[in-house]
């Protein structure tokens, strides 16, 4: 569909586009400092902001692009649901991708939360199996399946490789 007028607000696919290869960038510089270790991983964030204070640039840009990366597929996917592209027959893959691409961006969130292992992270992992305990039939058992399978190692090898290929493999059907 061609677009007969141009505005700000036609460009946040782009924008997110954007964010999604600053997220790349300054990630891959990140896991050179990170120790994906429960003692470690607080202190290995603290010794980028006392000692390296360029690096800690770096994982300041990447906190603040998630949150603007949010934000712009946000009202990227408002915009196309008011201009009611779900219901064209030819972009219902993208539209389908687009949906999809946002479960591997809340992944990326979660994971991203969790990695430094600050206070939030910690309470976020302590809340996150209690409100799943909760779940009527198959609660208790996620809540113990959250709790034995979480390490931070795991959470890494997530953040870091599993939802960043599946979130290229959405963005090229979603784009081509």
């Amino acid at each position: 569909m061609k677009i007969k007028q141009y505005h700000w607000h036609h460009f946040f696919g782009g924008i997110a586009l954007l964010l999604l290869i600053v997220q790349l960038l300054s990630g891959s510089v990140l896991t050179l400092f990170y120790s994906p270790h429960l003692n470690e991983a607080y202190a290995s964030v603290q010794y980028l902001y006392n000692e390296l204070s360029a690096v800690a640039w770096v994982r300041d840009t990447h906190r603040r692009a998630a949150l603007f990366l949010v934000l712009s597929v946000i009202m990227h996917f408002i915009r196309s649901f008011l201009r009611k592209d779900y219901l064209i027959r030819e972009s219902k893959t993208m539209w389908l991708t687009g949906i999809l691409l946002f479960l591997p961006l809340l992944g990326l969130l979660v994971t991203g939360f969790i990695l430094p292992w600050e206070w939030r992270g910690y309470w976020f992992m302590e809340m996150v199996p209690n409100y799943a305990g909760e779940i009527p039939l198959i609660g208790p058992s996620l809540s113990k399946f959250l709790l034995d399978a979480f390490t931070m190692p795991r959470a890494l090898v997530v953040h870091v490789v599993i939802l960043p290929i599946i979130t290229l493999v959405l963005i090229d059907i979603h784009t081509l």
